[in-house]
C-alpha cells in the first residue's frame, strides 16, 4: 500500500495530465473506487413498463462488482425497493421474476409484506418481543425519473439535481409514450476498465479517425464540451440543412 502513489488530477485543464497507469491496474484503486464513487451512485434498473406483469423483480446493484441482491416489488401502483436477503439467515428470497403477493424465504418459511414488512414465520407465535423493526427487509430509495426506475444503496442519496439539466432540455419529450421493444435492444457487454470507457466515451478528439460514418455526417468543428455539476453534455451540429428528427410539439 505503501508504495502506491498519490493519484490527483489538477483542477486546471490545461495543466492536467492523464491519470497514473496504477489507477486502471491496480486492484486497491479499483476497490476504491467501489466505495467512493459506486457505492453512493444512482443506478438504473429497468423501465416501468417492463414490470407491468411482474410483482417482484429481482436483480442485483452492481453485478459482478458490488452485487449486492435486491429486489422491486409492486404493491398497490407504488414501487419498493428491498433488500432481497433474508434477515434470518441470510439467505436469498427471490431468485426469479414472479407475481406473487409475498415474499417469502424458502429456508424457514419467512413471509414478508410486498413492502418490505414482516409478516409472519412458522413457529414463532408465542415469542416475546418479536418481531423487532429489525426483522423487517431494508428498505432502499428509489427514483422514477420519467418511468426509468433507479435506486442507490446510500439512503441519503440527494437524486434529483442530477437530473435537472437534461429537465430543462427534455421537459417537452413524451417519455409516457416510449414503449420498450426487446428486438430492437442490444447489449454490449465491455471488457475494459469502467474510467477507461468512460473517458472514450467522453473524448471526442478521436471521432475524424475512428468514426468515419459519424464524422462524414457532422460539422466537428461545431463540437461542443458542457461540463455540469452531475454530468457532461456533448453536441455537434449536422452538416446537412435536411431535418433528421420528426417534429414533437414543445421541442425547440
Amino acid at each position: 500500500m505503501s508504495e502506491l502513489r498519490k493519484i490527483s488530477v489538477h483542477k486546471d485543464i490545461k495543466k492536467a495530465h492523464t491519470l497514473q497507469s496504477e489507477f486502471y491496474t491496480n486492484e486497491y484503486f479499483f476497490k476504491l473506487s467501489l466505495k467512493k464513487i459506486f457505492n453512493s451512485s444512482w443506478q438504473y434498473i429497468t423501465h416501468k413498463k417492463k414490470l407491468e406483469s411482474i410483482i417482484q423483480y429481482p436483480f442485483f446493484f452492481l453485478k459482478d462488482t458490488i452485487n449486492q441482491p435486491l429486489v422491486l416489488t409492486l404493491k398497490n401502483g407504488d414501487i419498493y425497493c428491498l433488500s432481497n436477503v433474508c434477515t434470518h439467515r441470510g439467505n436469498i428470497i427471490c431468485t426469479k421474476k414472479n407475481t406473487d403477493k409475498l415474499l417469502k424465504c424458502n429456508y424457514h418459511g419467512r413471509l414478508f409484506e410486498l413492502s418490505g414488512e414482516f409478516k409472519s414465520t412458522p413457529g414463532f407465535k408465542e415469542a416475546l418481543n418479536f418481531p423487532l423493526k429489525k426483522d423487517n427487509l431494508k428498505l432502499l430509495p428509489i427514483m422514477n425519473w420519467n418511468n426509468f426506475i433507479f435506486t442507490s444503496l446510500n439512503k441519503n442519496n440527494i437524486f434529483v439535481n442530477i437530473f435537472d439539466k437534461m429537465k430543462e432540455r427534455l421537459d417537452w419529450y413524451p417519455f409516457d409514450e416510449l414503449n420498450y421493444c426487446e428486438k430492437s435492444s442490444k447489449e454490449y457487454i465491455i471488457n475494459a476498465h469502467w474510467a477507461l470507457y468512460c473517458e472514450n466515451y467522453l473524448e471526442g478528439f478521436h471521432v475524424p479517425y475512428i468514426h468515419e460514418g459519424l464524422n462524414s455526417n457532422i460539422d466537428f468543428s461545431s463540437y461542443n464540451t458542457e461540463l455540469l455539476d452531475n454530468g457532461v453534455l456533448q453536441y455537434t451540429y449536422s452538416k446537412s440543412d435536411k431535418k433528421t428528427f420528426v417534429n414533437i410539439n414543445g421541442s425547440p
